[in-house]
């Protein structure tokens, strides 16, 4: 299962998910044959569960709006065992490649999501996965405001869901002590609206700090 060392075989005609997103070449590069069978046994279409294998058989519409938001699903389903990391793995760096070449930010939002949970998941086993997880968080959050305002278009009535590279970020700072950047963290994430307890955060951050918390108003209502 590790690594590309295999033969690189001819890409066939495909169908599926994999044929309608035009992924065969890089599918029949990635993966080795035994690799391939792997993923897809493993992998449980949402709308297509009588199809035995619906990433390269059946045509159609896809339930996926896009190849980044595909190969997400089909990287997040590879968590059972440590030895699957390194196909998620190929399969997220795709999605992030595809999201960033089609200026798709949502796409590109949950491809990191998926990166963060995956080097989560495996940091006992793998190490640098907690590198992995940070530098996943990093583009996450470097990427957060534009994300915020493309869910607010697309759905104005429904609230942002948690941020999880503002939250694992602002955790990893705070078990390195890292406390201004861990506020300032805090902060950005306040101001962009993603939902967490950020205030009393930052409260407790400048607590143990040391360093007090500014006002901008004389009641101490209103944090900086």
């Amino acid at each position: 299962m590790g690594g590309n060392s295999h033969t690189v075989e001819t890409s066939p005609e495909v169908e599926g998910e994999i044929g309608h997103f035009g992924l065969e070449a890089w599918w029949f590069a990635t993966f080795s044959r035994s690799e391939r069978v792997y993923i897809e046994k493993t992998y449980q279409h949402p709308g297509l569960l009588t199809v035995a294998r619906p990433l390269t058989t059946g045509s159609g519409p896809s339930v996926y709006e896009s190849a980044p938001a595909l190969l997400t699903a089909v990287a997040n389903q590879l968590s059972t065992c440590a030895q699957e990391r390194d196909m998620a793995l190929r399969l997220l760096t795709k999605a992030e490649e595809r999201a960033q070449t089609e200026s798709d930010a949502l796409a590109l939002h949950l491809a990191y999501d998926g990166m963060i949970r995956l080097h989560d998941r495996w940091k006992e086993q793998y190490p640098d996965a907690l590198d992995a997880v940070f530098a996943a968080c990093f583009k996450q959050v470097r990427i957060a405001e534009q994300v915020a305002r493309r869910l607010h278009s697309r759905y104005p009535m429904r609230p942002l869901p948690t941020h999880i590279g503002y939250e694992m970020m602002v955790t990893m700072l705070v078990d390195v002590e890292n406390y201004d950047r861990a506020i300032d963290a805090c902060r950005q994430a306040r101001l962009e609206g993603w939902p967490g307890d950020w205030t009393a955060r930052i409260q407790q951050l400048a607590k143990d700090s040391g360093s007090p918390v500014r006002y901008i108003s004389s009641s101490g209502m209103t944090q900086i």
